[in-house]
């Protein structure tokens, strides 16, 4: 399922993927408004980018789309969930500049 969420980055961090061992983004984000998942209310969601490197090109309040997945995630302080928890997934790639037409 895709879902938009809008918020403020409260804290990122680079977390290497236990999945694939690639390193990954990850951001929390505190909704500005509460998100209705599955019939759960939630203000604080992770997002992961697959692309640590986009860590460097977000603001500190953020609107971004990508796919929910349920997963096990490295908390703030740096813990594992005890449980998979709703997670917006991002294909966040580095975007090469846009070379100007002879």
């Amino acid at each position: 399922m895709e879902v938009t969420i809008q918020g403020t980055v409260v804290r990122s961090r680079v977390f290497l993927d236990s999945d694939d061992f690639v390193e990954r983004g990850l951001v929390f984000v505190q909704t500005d408004r509460p998100v209705n998942i599955e019939g759960q209310s939630y203000v604080m969601i992770p997002v992961i980018l697959a692309d640590a490197a986009a860590l460097d090109s977000l603001g500190d309040h953020i609107s971004v789309t990508g796919e929910l997945v349920l997963r096990q995630v490295p908390t703030p302080s740096g813990k594992l969930t005890s449980h998979a928890v709703p997670v917006v997934w991002i294909e966040a790639r580095l975007q090469e500049k846009a070379r100007p037409a002879n």
